[in-house]
């Protein structure tokens, strides 16, 4: 671990030991003083950059179709630089952990991979979305707090040790942090897609948001894939998935309802304009859920919203905290 010394000493020593006579002219000099020279970068640094810092923020991330907002495809354009300014306003995270609707288990499992490498988890595409490294280091030590966290919550959940990078984690991550310099930790969904169970997961969670780690819920509004890639008339997708898109804006935005009005609409999510045929399996929306747990007492913002994703569907994401 770093040890946190008093920079004013540090410094004295480094002007006393590495000035003058003692000029450095190789960076082997450096090294009977390294404990002090590693004090006076990290102290130098903007806390944020060391510790992760609080952050406050949680968000539903759309996270587009397969691969597309990654070769360029104009349906899916508008989601890249929405995803560039989250990373832009949180440059150094302690970590993200991300929820994804591409990663269901039985109990909530925690992603402890040592070295998580990306799943290709599409079909179809061009072959170079199959050839794509990111080289991310796993948050391993947020995994076993995210566990600490759980077993306090009475939650019982898994751990997993083999799970690789989805594509609703390494697509927008790639554009977020391009230089996979910030670790990220995956915890699934549970089968059984109860909305309860994902707002005590969100709950439990919460305390990470004042440790530094980013939390997203990587989901989307709409998902309805036979609507989405034009299977069904455009006319009809267009007006549910805005009807949806709608009562989506007004549960997580409206600064009038309470905490407790907002996860009971959320609950009844099935009673909202077009809900079935929105989700015709919700796995997509259950993320939501977390990041609504997560957000405790906070209102939510509108951060990105496109009522011509892939022609016709209307979407949205959005940010507590």
């Amino acid at each position: 671990s770093w040890e946190r010394l008093d920079i004013a000493q540090n410094t004295a020593f480094a002007h006393k030991h590495i000035e003058g006579d003692d000029f450095i002219h190789s960076p082997k000099q450096l090294i009977p003083y390294r404990r002090h020279v590693i004090a006076l970068i990290k102290l130098s640094l903007p806390p944020v950059a060391i510790d992760g810092g609080p952050l406050s923020a949680n968000m539903l991330l759309a996270h587009g179709g397969g691969p597309l907002p990654l070769i360029g495809e104009p349906s899916n354009a508008r989601l890249v630089p929405h995803w560039v300014r989250i990373g832009e306003e949180f440059p150094h995270p302690k970590a993200v952990l991300i929820v994804s609707a591409h990663w269901e288990e039985e109990l909530p499992t925690i992603q402890l991979n040592p070295k998580p490498e990306l799943e290709f988890d599409y079909y179809g595409f061009p072959s170079e979305t199959y050839e794509y490294k990111y080289p991310v280091l796993p948050a391993l030590e947020v995994g076993e707090r995210v566990g600490q966290l759980l077993t306090q919550a009475g939650i019982e959940h898994a751990k997993s040790t083999t799970k690789n990078f989805d594509h609703g984690v390494f697509v927008p991550m790639m554009k977020m942090y391009p230089s996979a310099n910030i670790p990220i930790l995956q915890v699934s969904l549970q089968t059984s897609l109860d909305v309860e169970a994902h707002i005590r997961l969100g709950a439990a969670l919460s305390p990470l948001r004042s440790e530094g780690v980013l939390l997203l819920a990587s989901g989307f509004s709409f998902h309805n894939l036979p609507g989405i890639m034009g299977g069904l008339p455009r006319q009809h997708v267009a007006i549910w998935s805005k009807g949806f898109n709608d009562w989506l804006k007004d549960v997580c935005t409206n600064s009038g309802y309470d905490r407790e009005s907002r996860l009971e609409m959320l609950r009844g999510w099935r009673n909202a304009p077009y809900a079935a045929e929105c989700h015709p399996r919700e796995e997509h929306l259950i993320p939501l859920m977390v990041a609504a747990g997560a957000a405790m007492d906070d209102c939510g913002a509108l951060i990105y919203n496109d009522e011509a994703f892939m022609g016709s569907v209307a979407v949205s994401s959005y940010r507590f905290g």
